[in-house]
């Protein structure tokens, strides 16, 4: 069995070998198309705002946008918090390490509001275990209060980031769902289209 250190430079590579516009465009339309028959009105969507070869979700938050959801996006801090702001994207910072942010007088959203969760990730496995970066930022917040257990998480990848197994440590939340190019995979009872 690998470990998370091991498994993590490959993945990178694997992720970086694949980032494009058009592979991430897909991506966005088979999230924007299930999830258009899942929420019926307006809901609070924690997103993130890509880094490096993450998949890039611009073309999803402008369409979130227009039909009026709320969108929400992490800060992060060198001190390994995070909290998520109100999103604007015609108003970000640069912030810690490098990262697209809300800026810092953006209101904060309490994870009590928020309907979705889309994570970003390194890999995944057909468990639903997510491997990060490694910071533990979004294991941290996801273990900060009960609400978080109705946030539907939704991983979005490429298909190049899965995996056969992902170790699972007790403090991982594991993800309901993971969007990549070849469309939804379920891991969780969540009503989604």
């Amino acid at each position: 069995m690998y470990t998370k250190a091991d498994l993590r430079p490959y993945y990178l590579a694997q992720r970086k070998a694949v980032s494009n516009a058009r592979a991430s465009k897909v991506v966005c339309e088979h999230l924007l198309d299930r999830l258009h028959n899942y929420i019926g009105g307006p809901s609070t969507i924690a997103v993130y705002l890509a880094a490096k070869e993450e998949v890039n979700l611009d073309f999803a938050i402008e369409l979130l946008r227009l039909v009026g959801h709320q969108l929400t996006a992490p800060r992060v801090t060198g001190d390994g918090t995070m909290t998520f702001h109100e999103l604007d994207p015609d108003d970000l910072e640069i912030g810690a390490f490098g990262l697209r942010s809300p800026k810092e007088s953006s209101p904060v959203v309490e994870a009590d509001s928020m309907d979705l969760m889309f994570m970003p990730l390194v890999a995944f496995d057909d468990s639903g275990n997510r491997l990060g970066m490694g910071g533990g930022y979004y294991d941290r917040y996801l273990g900060m209060s009960d609400a978080v257990r109705f946030i539907s998480k939704i991983g979005i990848a490429f298909d190049c980031q899965k995996s056969d197994d992902i170790p699972r440590e007790k403090h991982d939340t594991p993800l309901d769902a993971v969007v990549t190019e070849s469309g939804w995979q379920l891991f969780n009872d969540i009503a989604i289209g």
